[in-house]
């Protein structure tokens, strides 16, 4: 099945991380990129060093996929896929 990926970044100075901001603005760019793309899953590359952008793609729903190298290699991959958003689909991928 030929599927179209997008993918998303986030990023917070410093004096506005700890409020949910970056949670929120995560969930409302990716419902909006999924009512107007037909992307079936969006996938967040973030460095290892960056827990808290970790942790935050989680809270927005995302999970982590293993890292396949490459482009991927010193990163986690984080993954959103649409069936999830919608609620249908439980569990990691």
């Amino acid at each position: 099945m030929n599927q179209e990926i997008c993918a998303i970044s986030a990023y917070l100075l410093q004096k506005f991380t700890g409020r949910g901001w970056g949670v929120e603005a995560i969930r409302q760019g990716c419902d909006r990129l999924f009512s107007e793309w037909p992307c079936e899953e969006i996938v967040a590359y973030v460095r290892e060093d960056n827990a808290s952008a970790r942790v935050g793609f989680r809270k927005a729903g995302f999970v982590e996929r293993e890292a396949a190298g490459g482009f991927d290699a010193g990163r986690f991959v984080l993954v959103l896929r649409r069936s999830v958003r919608r609620g249908t689909e439980i569990g990691s991928l």
